[in-house]
């Protein structure tokens, strides 16, 4: 059981760093260049798409209990990048756009309040 729980750990932790890679290579590149402004309908796809990856990730967590074969582990969590990346697709983001502005919505306090205003709304 505990390898299982570290698997599963392990799963989570590369999705995240995968994340946060595309965030970093984003900021870095933003860093060069002054930001561009977020638009309303971006932050509020942003937000969107935010509480759906939350939903997906539930999801896993809650099929990947109780597997123990990492081949399976590896399929479950490769379907929910794909859902993942199916979200952001339609509310017309990418990857880079979405990581890009979650970095801005980390530095950016009043870009922050205006996120969890919106994902407050949603609830």
């Amino acid at each position: 059981m505990k390898q299982f729980q570290l698997n599963r750990r392990g799963i989570f932790l590369i999705t995240i760093c995968l994340l946060l890679a595309a965030a970093v290579s984003v900021a870095t590149a933003q860093d060069k260049k002054e930001p561009e402004p977020v638009s309303s309908a971006d932050l509020e796809n942003v937000a969107i798409a935010y509480s759906q990856i939350q939903t997906i990730h539930n999801q896993l967590q809650q099929s990947i209990q109780g597997v123990e074969d990492p081949a399976e582990q590896k399929k479950l969590q490769d379907r929910a990048n794909q859902e993942m990346i199916m979200a952001l697709k339609a509310l017309d983001l990418d990857v880079e756009t979405y990581t890009g502005i979650m970095a801005q919505i980390r530095i950016d306090e009043d870009l922050r309040a205006a996120f969890m205003k919106k994902i407050n709304g949603m609830e």
